[in-house]
């Protein structure tokens, strides 16, 4: 009976290092997603908490962040609208132009003029 816990022992414990040493094989390959932040212009309709927005946004190559504008479509936004046309900019800008596993944040105030609101944002 102690001879064959010892075998089954033996077993398991060559199988795990069979498979730790297949691991450390693998870490030698080196792996690129290709990821990488879409910097293409974009206009997007936004549907959100029952309301038509839309999302204009284009890259400033120069401050290496994202212009934005976010203005309602169903209804006119106004300057109590600072948390929406903010969680819509960056919802919008994860979905949109970051890479997988990449969230978005704002960089500064939005701006509230003539039922739109300006923001600058950027990935990371």
């Amino acid at each position: 009976m102690h001879y064959c816990r010892m075998i089954r022992k033996q077993v398991l414990a060559a199988a795990l290092l069979a498979t730790l040493s297949a691991c450390t094989g693998k870490s030698n390959v080196n792996i690129t997603s290709g990821a990488a932040v879409q910097t293409a212009t974009r206009s997007e309709p936004i549907f959100y908490n029952g309301q038509h927005y839309t999302v204009n946004y284009s890259y400033n190559d120069a401050l290496k962040m994202f212009d934005m504008k976010v203005a309602g479509t169903s209804i006119a936004m106004n300057a109590k609208d600072k948390n929406t046309a903010t969680a819509i900019a960056v919802s919008a800008l994860r979905y949109f132009a970051c890479p997988d596993r990449l969230s978005s944040r704002l960089i500064g105030e939005p701006q509230f003029s003539s039922a739109v609101w300006s923001l600058q944002a950027r990935c990371g």
